[in-house]
């Protein structure tokens, strides 16, 4: 589950979220509206390393796109991948992901959502 599964979209969004309650009312720059544009010129702050906001800018970056392919080649409104090895072998692809595209994509959405999930947990112990 590319949403809210564990290091999903949804991790990034709240951990995302709870820094702009942190610093948003003495600091106008943190209120930006959408995880997107608030990643793009996220202000410095002590509750991210430099390195954690480029993690999550690639890895929300990775998963929208998951997102995006998945909702394409259902034509609904999922947030989740059945595990089946032919439509990772689709999605990889479209992805642009290296042969065997399924293998790939499995190990790139393993690792991207334990680097969010580590991050996640990094900045819930900062805050």
């Amino acid at each position: 589950d590319f949403k809210v599964g564990r290091g999903g979209l949804a991790d990034i969004d709240f951990l995302l979220q709870m820094i702009q309650i942190r610093e948003g009312h003495t600091r106008p720059a943190f209120r930006v509206p959408g995880t997107r544009r608030l990643l793009e010129g996220l202000p410095e702050t002590g509750f991210l390393t430099g390195p954690e906001v480029d993690e999550l800018r690639r890895a929300h970056g990775f998963l929208r796109s998951l997102e995006t392919f998945a909702r394409m080649e259902t034509d609904t409104n999922t947030s989740a991948v059945a595990a089946d090895p032919a439509r990772f072998e689709v999605l990889g692809r479209r992805l642009g992901l290296a042969d065997p595209a399924a293998d790939a994509l499995v190990e790139t959405f393993g690792r991207e959502t334990e680097l969010v999930r580590g991050i996640y947990r990094n900045v819930v112990g900062r805050l």
